[in-house]
């Protein structure tokens, strides 16, 4: 029996990519264009074994490899197309990149719960602001509910876009899902129902 029931809505879930091997370091990953490591690989392919029953319409992703290599996987065995938006691509992290996450928490801890409790007033060196990204989602969420119809799209998003989504989908406060760390290979599901006319 499929784990996802019939629905008079749109369906949408949201994939975390594989690991990389900066995340397996623990490493802040952003906006850098890293692939999946095997272990990534492997992580999308048990994945994509939940989606096996799934009737799904498309597979959206951003511009990054790790991106770009889930939803390939996802897609194998299913005739559906997968969509690069440009809106998906990562938070930029400026000069963070690359960093140990272990080493921001250490070296500045203030910052880094201020990063993780209320990540809208930090705004990492040369990096992304909250606000820009959050347009950006914002516009993706609208083009693909403009026209809501019966059916079940993926979106592939790494942290922290993935928890921008959710916040923009169910219309709560970022700060309730935020996270730095990757949650490599999850996913959650929204369902928005349709409006009667």
């Amino acid at each position: 029996m499929s784990q996802f029931e019939a629905t008079d809505g749109l369906r949408i879930i949201v994939v975390r990519p594989g690991q990389t091997e900066l995340d397996e370091q623990g490493r802040i990953t952003g906006s850098l264009d890293v692939p999946l490591s095997e272990l990534g690989q492997k992580q999308i392919s048990d994945l994509s074994t939940e989606f096996t029953d799934l009737d799904l319409s498309k597979i959206v992703c951003g511009p990054g490899s790790a991106s770009l290599q889930t939803a390939e996987i996802l897609a194998r065995d299913k005739s559906v197309k997968i969509k690069i938006e440009e809106e998906l691509r990562n938070f930029d992290c400026g000069l963070w990149h690359g960093m140990r996450i272990e080493e921001l928490r250490e070296n500045q801890p203030k910052l880094f719960k201020l990063w993780q409790e209320q990540p809208q007033t930090v705004q990492p060196p040369d990096g992304d602001s909250l606000d820009d990204a959050f347009s950006r989602v914002e516009k993706i969420v609208r083009k693909l509910t403009k026209k809501p119809k019966t059916q079940s799209i993926i979106i592939v998003a790494a942290e922290p876009i993935a928890c921008m989504l959710r916040s923009v989908l169910e219309s709560e406060d970022v700060s309730k899902y935020w996270t730095v760390e990757s949650n490599c290979g999850s996913w959650f599901e929204v369902v928005k129902r349709l409006q009667a006319v």
